[in-house]
């Protein structure tokens, strides 16, 4: 009769490892945005302003008055809902 020990490294020897899908890298070029995909802001309020992309998360400083910004066009919609910013054309 075979004792614990036994056992356990015949059943060792039996299991079948995992098939292992490899995972092909993302080429970072998709992963960047496009740098002509692109807003421009102006800041129309009285001193300055920092606002965050919603889907970027990029911190965008307007330091002046009539302080224009190239925005991703990505945080278009975010920023378009501050008061304080007007979409103008490219600078």
């Amino acid at each position: 009769m075979p004792c614990c020990g036994q056992q356990r490294a015949a059943a060792r020897t039996n299991q079948v490892a995992p098939a292992v899908n490899p995972v092909s890298p993302v080429p970072l070029a998709t992963l960047a945005p496009d740098p002509n995909d692109v807003a421009y802001f102006e800041f129309r309020g009285p001193k300055a302003l920092i606002v965050i992309g919603a889907a970027t998360g990029t911190r965008y400083y307007f330091t002046a008055p009539g302080k224009r910004l190239p925005i991703d066009a990505r945080d278009r919609q975010s920023l378009s809902m501050v008061r304080q910013l007007i979409e103008v054309p490219s600078i």
